[in-house]
């Protein structure tokens, strides 16, 4: 995992804020890629939701890193999309999961 990927999921994991690059930042409980929304804390902390819409491949190499990551660690991971817009935010990744979970059932 790149240098500014991993520290900031290491402060996602830990919950606190944390800004090393443009490209990468968490607010403890949102990662963004260059402010687009890619991986959120769910109800619990127990899962997480993965946003895996393509965007750039800089973003996918971000999305996909924080990904092994969070199996890596254990956690329960939901991906959405893959149509959610560039620029999704914490709060609207919410609706694409309840609209996938009704398609599903």
């Amino acid at each position: 995992m790149r240098k500014n990927a991993s520290k900031v999921y290491k402060m996602f994991h830990y919950g606190r804020p944390c800004r090393e690059a443009e490209s990468i930042w968490t607010d403890g409980e949102t990662i963004y890629s260059y402010g687009t929304a890619i991986a959120t804390v769910g109800s619990s902390w127990i899962s997480i939701i993965m946003n895996m819409t393509k965007y750039s491949p800089t973003t996918s190499t971000h999305q996909n890193a924080i990904m092994a990551k969070l199996r890596k660690e254990g956690y329960h991971v939901v991906e959405v999309g893959p149509h959610l817009p560039i620029g999704v935010s914490r709060k609207e990744m919410a609706p694409w999961l309840f609209s996938q979970a009704q398609e599903v059932a």
